[in-house]
């Protein structure tokens, strides 16, 4: 009699997880990006600055999209004195209006821009200068 009661607990658990899953956003609409490109200092600029620099870009990259509930953003990836964040959400248009807002306070220099990518890999991109 036990196992009946396990294997349908089980069996309404698994449903449940599955109707959740299903009903998610990121099942419903395709996932889009933002890659941003984001140029932060020059070759003379010293690595104190830098790193100073790109805290002050994660923080307000995460708070503008994380806490606004727009999507997530990734580690970002250095190279050199460039900055990558990838950032998912539902509208790749809506996350660079919030990443521009966001980032209005942080000093960028000219190289630094966004490709905003409407579908998985290898869907329609489209570049934004800063």
């Amino acid at each position: 009699m036990v196992r009946y009661w396990l294997v349908a607990v089980l069996v309404v658990a698994g449903f449940l997880l599955w109707r959740r899953l299903a009903r998610s956003p990121s099942r419903r609409r395709p996932q889009q990006a933002l890659i941003l490109t984001l140029r932060l200092a020059d070759e003379t600029t010293s690595h104190t600055v830098l790193h100073e620099r790109l805290q002050r870009v994660d923080r307000a990259l995460r708070a503008a999209i994380e806490q606004g509930r727009e999507g997530e953003v990734e580690e970002p990836v250095a190279a050199g004195v460039d900055c990558v964040y990838t950032c998912y959400g539902e509208d790749a248009d809506r996350l660079l209006d919030i990443a521009q807002a966001g980032l209005r306070d942080v000093p960028l220099l000219p190289g630094s821009h966004a490709v905003r990518r409407f579908g998985p890999p290898g869907a329609p991109q489209e570049r934004t200068d800063f």
